[in-house]
């Protein structure tokens, strides 16, 4: 059996065949995962600063017509003191103790949240192919200052990480 269709109907089956195999369109997706960042027990009296490292993790996965290397900031906004540039854990109350997050080993570059406070990390991320996640870690370098007069107590806190690609 033959089935003839007409040039207009074979348009309209052609255009419905192209719109049917259409792959959806899916963006460009990124993720940051942070880890714990511990300063354990903190001494009043030692005389100097207490550092310690955490690990932030980026995944970024291309979307089926993006290009395979994404570009992204990431920052990091403190909780605590309502500022960037003096963050604190506490522990109830008044009691505070007070610490920094930074780009690098040095600690003098403060990972901030961009204005005064410091900025982000720019950095990017290549996948090896559309649709396929790719990782990047970064170090955070934390520091505790040294001296500060607080009661033992178990001290929390936050940090909010927001990634800008």
């Amino acid at each position: 059996m033959h089935c003839l269709l007409s040039p207009r109907a074979a348009l309209r089956f052609i255009a419905l065949s192209l719109l049917a195999g259409a792959l959806p369109s899916q963006a460009t997706t990124c993720t940051a995962v942070a880890g714990a960042i511990a300063f354990g027990l903190y001494d009043t009296v030692q005389s100097t600063p207490n550092d310690t490292t955490g690990t932030l993790q980026v995944t970024c996965t291309p979307g089926a017509t993006d290009a395979v290397t994404t570009a992204y900031t990431v920052t990091i906004a403190g909780t605590g003191t309502g500022s960037d540039s003096v963050r604190s854990v506490w522990a109830g109350g008044a009691y505070r103790l007070y610490y920094q997050v930074y780009k690098e080993v040095g600690r003098s570059t403060v990972w901030g949240n961009g204005g005064s406070s410091g900025s982000g990390v720019v950095s990017s991320v290549t996948s090896t192919a559309v649709l396929v996640p790719a990782l990047r870690s970064h170090t955070v370098y934390a520091r505790m200052p040294a001296l500060q007069a607080v009661p033992a107590a178990l001290y929390v806190g936050g940090l909010l990480v927001t990634i800008d690609y």
